[in-house]
């Protein structure tokens, strides 16, 4: 029996790269930043965008950090702002990759038609 590969139309571009990679949070978080790569959020706005709970967020975030991939940007009342950071090498290749696996998965199914 034949299988349908998925292609880029079959998925929301995030989706694309977690079917390649898993779901695992800080995957759906750097996806959720990479939204908007000009934008800070907060715990409660990347969690709700990488749904997942926050306290799942909190758990991770300080990882990204660590990694460089993400920075603090501001304090907004108590609550510490995230962003992606654009100057680092790890969250750039992170985004090209997004940005290759879709453009090949959608090559991939323009062969086939």
């Amino acid at each position: 029996m034949a299988t349908k590969s998925k292609t880029m139309d079959d998925e929301p571009e995030g989706q694309v790269v977690l079917g390649l990679l898993g779901d695992h949070p800080k995957t759906k978080m750097l996806l959720a930043l990479l939204t908007n790569p000009d934008r800070d959020y907060n715990l409660s706005d990347i969690a709700r965008m990488a749904d997942a709970d926050r306290s799942t967020i909190h758990r991770h975030i300080d990882d990204l950090l660590e990694y460089g991939v993400i920075k603090k940007t501001r304090k907004a009342g108590n609550a510490w702002m995230y962003q992606i950071d654009k100057d680092n090498g790890a969250a750039e290749a992170f985004a090209n990759f997004e940005w290759e696996a879709i453009k090949a998965l959608g090559e991939s199914r323009d062969g086939d038609e």
